[in-house]
């Protein structure tokens, strides 16, 4: 159930509509227009290369209150072709698709299921999600406004400026970038479907907050799961041919360990006997070198797992700072030994959570501007739309999906619970001034290209964990109550009916 959120929080970044437009290329437009951040003019003839026949009005998922026809379903496997044309269109050849013939025709690599299965599969969740949360809306007593009314206005005069620009009317432009024979009728009912379904979501799930004592009271029904170890893992075969004789002895000493210190003397014994005069010297001597290979063998930050024997024994209740336990490794017929240096603990560590527009230059991997100024050029324009449109993180969004050259762009161009030092300098020291606030913006410049920024706010890092749990349990109690409630009904006759 869990892929299920993670949808339901991008329901306005999967199905606005520019989204579609920078990636759903499946006909004569250049399917990188979206990722490159450059928009490719129409042919003169739309080439409609899956035209949808049939009774596109015909129900094709339904709950009690709620449907989607045959022609927003294939809205929404546009979607989803669309995203992962974004994501994966480098890959294609290897993944052996090919955009241009039915998919039907196509065996998925993700099992004897074609590609035409798998993306139905993907549109079918995402019908799933909104109406179940549609559901919820009506249950409680929401509805769209205004607003809503004037954000679905507003990516209609997106679409026909955009159409007016190559003289295509709306209707042709659509099918040329859908491929299909898709009018704006079924788009803007999704878009009606998906905004009530994430008023929703935002307020039972999304927008819902824990408090202190929520959040300790989670934490201490089940610690290990969000707390973090560190320890030594030395493995003493090493790749080397070690003589029995010298393994018995290490084998001994590390029975006597009792500290940090005897244990590295064990492990310097062990460096001693098996590595060249020259290697230690190199490192600038034997202390020099053992504290080099202890470092590069420490491991911070284990997470519990409960089919790993050593991460069982270092989150026991009664595994103590400094023990020592020893595995016998079956490939290298030596012991391996690790050394618990700091028993559970709390994260405290700041992350973040930082959205970004990407203006890729062309000596970056993927680029499309010539020079690191053209990029911040082309960064500056669409950073003043963006202002000029009211500074909103859905409009973010939308520009993202039809500029950023990321691989995120997709999701909003969203990078979640960061740690520091992850990013390029200038990205990470943008996002941990310390003055950062939750909407802060700017423009940042990296060896990449330009990025617009959106910096969305900062975590502890285990708090981050604990509340990300809480969420998700929320959102599955939300989501079974009203599946029970408003079950979900796919006609397979329809769904199978869509030619793509």
């Amino acid at each position: 159930m869990m892929h299920m959120k993670k949808r339901l929080f991008a329901i306005i970044l999967t199905l606005c509509l520019l989204a579609g437009l920078a990636g759903c290329s499946n006909g004569k437009n250049d399917p990188t227009a979206g990722t490159a951040g450059t928009t490719v003019a129409p042919y003169e003839t739309a080439a409609i290369l899956f035209p949808q026949t049939g009774n596109l009005e015909e129900v094709a998922v339904s709950t009690e209150h709620f449907s989607l026809n045959k022609g927003e379903m294939v809205y929404l496997y546009a979607i989803s072709v669309s995203n992962f044309l974004n994501d994966y269109y480098n890959y294609l050849s290897y993944l052996g698709l090919d955009p241009s013939v039915s998919f039907k025709n196509q065996t998925s690599l993700y099992g004897d299921e074609t590609w035409f299965d798998y993306f139905l599969t993907d549109a079918e969740l995402y019908a799933q999600d909104y109406l179940i949360f549609c559901e919820a809306a009506l249950a409680n007593g929401m509805e769209l406004d205004q607003a809503d009314e004037e954000y679905i206005a507003r990516q209609k005069q997106v679409l026909e400026e955009e159409a007016s620009s190559y003289g295509w009317t709306l209707g042709m432009y659509l099918e040329q970038v859908y491929s299909t024979n898709l009018e704006w009728k079924y788009i803007e009912s999704c878009l009606r479907i998906t905004r009530l379904a994430q008023k929703a979501y935002l307020k039972l799930v999304g927008d819902v907050t824990f408090s202190d004592e929520e959040v300790e009271a989670e934490y201490q029904r089940n610690p290990k799961a969000y707390s973090l170890v560190d320890l030594y893992a030395i493995g003493f075969g090493d790749g080397e041919n070690i003589p029995e004789e010298l393994l018995t002895g290490i084998r001994k000493e590390l029975s006597e360990v009792k500290d940090l210190d005897s244990f590295r003397e064990v492990v310097k014994h062990f460096l001693r006997e098996t590595r060249t005069t020259k290697t230690i010297e190199d490192a600038g001597g034997l202390d020099k070198y053992t504290d080099k290979y202890m470092s590069e063998n420490l491991k911070r930050g284990q997470t519990y797992n409960e089919n790993v024997s050593v991460l069982k024994w270092a989150f026991a209740a009664d595994t103590a700072e400094g023990s020592v336990v020893v595995e016998e490794n079956d490939k290298t017929k030596a012991p391996d030994a690790y050394f618990l240096l700091k028993k559970p603990y709390r994260d405290e560590s700041v992350t973040i959570d930082v959205r970004h527009i990407l203006f890729m230059i062309k000596g970056a991997s993927g680029g499309t501007y010539e020079t690191a100024e053209l990029a911040r050029s082309a960064a500056e324009k669409v950073y003043q739309e963006w202002i000029a449109g009211g500074k909103t993180r859905e409009m973010f969004v939308s520009l993202c999906s039809q500029y950023s050259a990321d691989g995120n762009a997709s999701s909003g161009g969203l990078y979640t619970d960061v740690p520091a030092g992850k990013m390029v300098p200038p990205f990470n020291d943008w996002c941990f001034d310390a003055n950062r606030r939750t909407g802060d913006h700017g423009i940042v410049d990296t060896e990449f290209g330009s990025h617009i920024m959106y910096f969305e706010g900062r975590h502890i890092a285990w708090k981050y964990k604990v509340e990300t749990a809480l969420s998700d349990a929320l959102y599955e109690e939300v989501y079974e109550k009203q599946m029970k409630a408003t079950p979900v009904d796919f006609r397979d006759e329809v769904l199978k009916s869509i030619n793509w």
